[in-house]
C-alpha cells in the first residue's frame, strides 16, 4: 500500500497489514461543510492513497463509540482529483 499524504497527521493512527488497513481518530475532530457556507470545519485527518487507474472495490467496516449528540463515524472516498 502507498501512501501519498496525509492531512491532520496528529490526529490518525494507522496501521497496515495484509492490504487491510486499519484506523483510530482522535476526538474532536471533524469534516463538515455548510451549505450556506457559514461554518466550515476541518480537522478530521485524511489518508491519501494512489489507486491505480483500473476498477476496483472497497470494503469498510465502522466501529466507533458514540458518547454525545452530533457524535458520528464515516467514511469519505474521494476518487480522482
Amino acid at each position: 500500500m502507498k501512501i501519498s499524504g496525509i492531512v491532520n497527521k496528529d490526529k490518525l493512527d494507522w496501521s497496515e497489514e495484509g492490504g487491510q488497513l486499519s484506523m483510530r481518530v482522535a476526538g474532536k475532530t471533524d469534516f463538515f461543510l455548510d451549505p450556506a457556507e457559514q461554518y466550515t470545519a476541518d480537522s478530521a485527518p485524511i489518508l491519501f492513497q494512489e489507486i491505480p487507474n483500473v476498477d476496483f472495490s472497497c470494503e469498510v467496516t465502522i466501529r466507533s463509540e458514540l458518547a454525545s449528540t452530533f457524535d458520528a463515524a464515516g467514511f469519505f472516498l474521494r476518487c480522482g482529483t
